[in-house]
């Protein structure tokens, strides 16, 4: 519930103006990602969906801001659980790499992946999966990646996995 009243404040300042630009730090990033894992590592054990992180070492130093890491990631995790309920391998896999321009996090599941239809508005407010079998939400949580990435000079993209599923990759560049 935190969660979505969370999302839904975020989402009113996005429509009054955008995200005012974050309090960056210049760092490493994989500690605020581990943070993030570990708080909600139980919750989704739980549920039956463990999260795998993988890190590609050596990682550059990239501006972020901890705050609006910690809410991507959150928002992340949340979809992979939910959309892959149905999957036999509910794993969750998270990676950090190194890429030519910074670092790059990943998020994917095994889940259905996003239909070629829906992949320009997925990132869209309120925008969400018409299947039956698709979990409930308000469809906030990848605009609001989105939004939060982009306040942090990051791009977000999507990408099929090979054998089904869904992957969200952020990179934020290097500073």
């Amino acid at each position: 519930l935190g969660r979505v009243v969370t999302n839904l404040i975020d989402f009113a300042r996005i429509e009054r103006g955008g995200l005012t630009r974050p309090s960056t730090e210049y760092g490493e990033i994989e500690s605020a990602v581990r943070e993030s894992i570990e708080r909600f590592r139980a919750i989704f054990d739980s549920r039956g969906a463990p999260i795998e992180l993988n890190v590609r070492r050596p990682l550059p130093c990239v501006e972020f801001d901890r705050d609006g890491l910690d809410r991507i990631v959150q928002n992340l995790l949340d979809n992979a659980e939910k959309y892959s309920r149905h999957a036999e391998d509910r794993t969750i896999r998270v990676g950090l790499t190194a890429v030519a321009d910074g670092v790059e996090l990943s998020v994917a599941d095994r889940g259905p992946g996003i239909p070629p239809g829906m992949r320009r508005r997925m990132f869209r407010p309120f925008f969400r999966g018409t299947g039956p079998d698709d979990p409930a939400g308000l469809g906030l949580g990848l605009a609001l990646v989105r939004e939060l990435a982009e306040a942090q000079r990051a791009r977000v993209r999507y990408s099929d996995v090979d054998g089904g599923g869904a992957r969200f990759a952020i990179r934020f560049p290097a500073s």
